[in-house]
């Protein structure tokens, strides 16, 4: 039982490893609630984005999703509501 409790916990921490909540951009560290302008500055323009409106808490707002490809590592896709950076995950995640 304590052996599967162990394997638990470290796909827990392995799941929460690959939903990052910062992304290392040309040396500069890009965090959750950055401007959607802050982050262009410091990673360049995305492989691809799409703009769209949406309701989300109740309200009307915009959601932006830029994805950012890089070779030899993980892809990132980063989804801005109303012009801030609200989540960052890599694609394929569990």
């Amino acid at each position: 039982m304590i052996g599967g409790l162990a394997v638990l916990v470290f796909a827990a921490r392995a799941a929460q490893a690959l939903e990052p909540e910062s992304l290392q951009c040309a040396g500069h560290l890009v965090v959750l609630g950055e401007p959607t302008q802050a982050v262009f500055q410091e990673c360049g323009a995305p492989s691809t984005s799409s703009h769209h409106a949406a309701n989300y808490r109740g309200r009307r707002g915009t959601v932006d999703t830029w994805t950012y490809r890089r070779s030899g590592s993980f892809d990132r896709v980063l989804t801005f509501q109303d012009g801030y950076l609200s989540w960052i995950a890599i694609p394929g995640a569990p």
